[in-house]
Parts: structure tokens; C-alpha cells; sequence
């Protein structure tokens, strides 16, 4: 969870520390701990068959934001191979029926890339981490099911849960994009956070933004809408770059610093804006671009 960036509390994680590993009781109140950040439990017989369950945690996710939560996972049957997460409201959206895109409003990914493992470790209890991404805010419903292979699901639907969701409204970042005569333009962006995710999420664009490149084009006056956090904002394909979040204390264009953000004490984003024109190093004017992030009063008044 460190590594993804999204850690413990710090009662959870000083609550941990505190287990004595010889204690007889420790894996018990590690699990409690762990239990309450599950959003399924999953069970694998010995006979191989999967079933699932949902766990305690908040199902609450954010408009196009990504949230992640713990699997816990009780492997009687030793199984050593991949634990697969589905969705029919995780379908892809290219070239969907029209039909079916409000359905397919999620995303998700097991986090088993390095230097996690991809398959199960076949211990009798471990614990993985599953990412979700929500495309709308509201409350949206999504059926899951899991598996160690084609075959393996539990009967009478026993592999499969249903949850409804509360998806917290993004904030909309509205974008001034200049030329060099100070004019409205269009630019493409490409939006990554910490852990690299591209905003809006390849899988769930929506026309006019296209799925078979991370870009999003923007005109003057046009907005992305982001969840609160950091990100990386890249004009292409003049790689200039902006940055803005909670992490960072600075604006940056290319390599020139020209202005800062004015962060709220909750984590809200105030509005903030890039400075004038200014010439690359071979004196030819270059695109300027200004970003500003607009919350609504009643965002604010939320604290969210």
C-alpha cells in the first residue's frame, strides 16, 4: 500500500507495529486490523472452487479517480495460480454497443505488477490489493466474480457479489490554452498521477476523447475533471510540462518556474494560473499554456 501511495492510517498501521509476532493471538488481530479495508473476502476450497463475499469496507469510489482496497484471500487448496477479477460493468468501451456504455461505467486491476507477485503465494491466508476506477459520480451498482482459472467458479453463483457504490464527484479543472500571440488555441494533454495512471482512463473515454492514445485535446476554456490529489499535466507534443497537487508546492512550465498553487488545508485545490508568454532557447515563441482550477462553492462547502 506504501509503494502504491496510498498507506495505512496511522492508527491501522501503529496498531500493526504493535503485534508481537510470538504473541499467540497475533495473526487474529492483524486480520482485524487488515479485515476492515477489505472490500471482498474470497475463499478457495480444496476443491479448487472460488466464491466471493463482500467485505466491510466503504464501497466509495470517486468520478474518474482511482480508489484501492484489500482482498482477502483464504486458500485452502493451496493454489499457486493467478487470482482474476471480472466485471461486466468493466468491459472495455471501444466499439461497445451503444446500449451498453452507461453500464460499463468501472474499471479495475489487481495490483500484481513488480515487485508484487502476480500469482498466489498458496498460503492459507494472504491478502491483495485490487484498483477501482469510476467513470461517473452518483451511486452505481457493479456485479464482480473471481477465479484461479477457467473452471474454477464456485456454483450457484457463489463466485459472484454485488455492491453499490457512492462515487464522490471530481472536481472540474478548467484550462486557458494560449498561443504565442496570446490568442485561444487547442492543445493535447496527457494527465498521469503518481502511480502513472492516465486521466481520463483509456478503457472509459468517452467521444470526442479517443481511447488509442493517452492524449486528451482541450480547447481554450475547456475543462478535465480530476479527483483531488497530484498529477503531472504534459502539453504534447512540445513537452512542456504543469504540475499541481497536494504534493507539490510549485507550477512549473518546462523548466521554468512560474507561479504556485494555493493549497486549502482539507487538500482542496485553489485556482491557479501560469505567467505570461516566454521564448524557448533559440528565442522562437513558444505555446503558453494556462491552467486554472475552478471548485464550485458548493464542492468547497463540502470540504471535499
Amino acid at each position: 500500500l506504501d509503494y502504491l501511495g496510498v498507506p495505512l492510517v496511522d492508527n491501522d498501521r501503529r496498531a500493526l507495529e504493535q503485534i508481537s509476532p510470538t504473541a499467540e493471538d497475533a495473526a487474529t488481530r492483524a486480520q482485524e486490523i487488515l479485515d476492515r479495508h477489505c472490500l471482498f473476502f474470497v475463499n478457495i476450497n480444496p476443491e479448487m472452487r472460488v466464491k466471493v463475499a463482500a467485505g466491510p469496507a466503504k464501497p466509495e469510489l470517486v468520478e474518474q479517480g482511482w480508489r484501492l482496497f484489500l482482498v482477502k484471500v483464504q486458500n485452502e487448496a493451496g493454489a499457486t495460480a493467478v487470482l482474476h477479477a471480472t466485471s461486466p460493468h468493466a468491459q472495455r468501451l471501444f466499439n461497445a454497443p451503444t446500449a451498453d456504455v452507461p453500464a460499463r461505467w468501472l474499471e479495475l486491476q489487481m495490483a500484481d505488477a513488480q515487485p508484487r507477485r502476480a500469482a498466489l503465494s498458496g498460503l492459507e491466508l494472504e491478502y491483495r490489493i485490487i484498483q477501482l476506477y469510476s467513470r461517473d459520480a452518483g451511486q452505481r451498482e457493479a456485479k464482480f466474480s473471481f477465479d484461479v482459472g477457467q473452471g474454477t467458479q464456485d456454483i450457484d453463483f457463489r463466485n459472484e457479489t454485488d455492491l453499490l457504490f457512492r462515487c464522490a464527484p471530481a472536481h472540474p479543472v478548467t484550462l486557458r490554452v494560449r498561443d504565442e500571440n496570446d490568442r485561444p488555441t487547442t492543445a493535447g494533454f496527457v494527465v498521469r498521477d503518481q502511480q502513472q495512471h492516465v486521466y481520463p482512463s483509456q478503457a472509459k473515454r468517452l467521444a470526442p476523447d479517443l481511447a488509442f492514445h493517452p492524449q486528451v485535446y482541450r480547447a481554450d476554456g475547456e475543462n478535465l475533471r480530476l479527483p483531488a490529489g497530484s498529477y503531472v499535466l504534459r502539453d504534447t507534443p512540445d513537452g512542456n510540462s504543469v504540475f499541481f497537487g497536494n504534493e507539490f508546492n510549485r507550477v512549473i512550465l518546462g523548466e521554468i518556474p512560474i507561479g504556485a498553487p494555493l493549497i486549502h488545508p482539507t487538500g482542496n485545490l485553489f485556482p491557479l494560473s501560469l505567467w505570461p508568454r516566454h521564448r524557448g532557447r533559440l528565442g522562437r515563441p513558444r505555446r503558453v499554456l494556462r491552467a486554472t482550477q475552478q471548485l464550485s462553492r458548493a464542492a468547497l462547502r463540502r470540504g471535499s
